[in-house]
């Protein structure tokens, strides 16, 4: 589903339908790696561009996952070294009640319930200088700003707290998600 070169030229990293992100030798032509720790298809894969040693990639099942190929490997398999799981997970307003008519005495406003389907796919991911990264939702129109310097993979209620959200602006009927993300060479935005 996306590529990206490493710095130099001759390796790249892929991101597939399979679950895998795999690293290539261009220039011999074999797979130097795979890294396989979603669930779903893997959409968007980034190279850090201070270290060509750590990658992230988002997937299907809605996790970004951050990875350095010089560790957290156990034999020839890598591990992510941070997960952010259910980075764009939404929430549906209309199960908040239960379909139920408030009665006296009950909490005005119950936990919502999460929505586990492929709408919490994550479409897009790209670094933003040495400690931000940003991703992109498919349908919750939500670009979220991720601080590298916290852990995300123990989080509290199993709900990620980014460090902004940039979210669609107007007056639509319902969210539309991003299917790619850009950064200027300075990344000034």
């Amino acid at each position: 589903f996306d590529l990206a070169w490493l710095p130099g030229g001759t390796k790249l990293l892929t991101a597939s339908g399979d679950t895998t992100v795999h690293l290539w030798d261009v220039v011999g032509g074999a797979s130097l790696a795979s890294f396989r720790a979603h669930s779903g298809s893997v959409k968007s894969v980034d190279v850090k561009a201070d270290e060509s040693a750590v990658f992230v990639s988002g997937g299907r099942d809605g996790s970004v996952m951050v990875w350095d190929t010089r560790c957290s490997t156990r034999g020839s398999q890598h591990k992510p070294v941070n997960t952010i799981a259910l980075a764009h997970k939404k929430t549906d307003p209309s199960h908040a009640s239960g379909g139920r008519k408030r009665r006296r005495g009950h909490r005005a406003n119950p936990p919502q319930k999460t929505m586990v389907d492929s709408q919490h796919s994550v479409t897009a991911v790209l670094f933003h200088g040495s400690n931000k990264l940003a991703s992109s939702g498919a349908a919750d129109g939500t670009v979220k700003l991720w601080d590298l310097r916290r852990t995300y993979t123990h989080c509290l209620n199993g709900t990620p707290l980014p460090w902004h959200t940039f979210a669609q602006t107007g007056d639509l009927a319902r969210p539309f998600g991003f299917t790619c993300l850009a950064s200027d060479p300075f990344q000034s935005c």
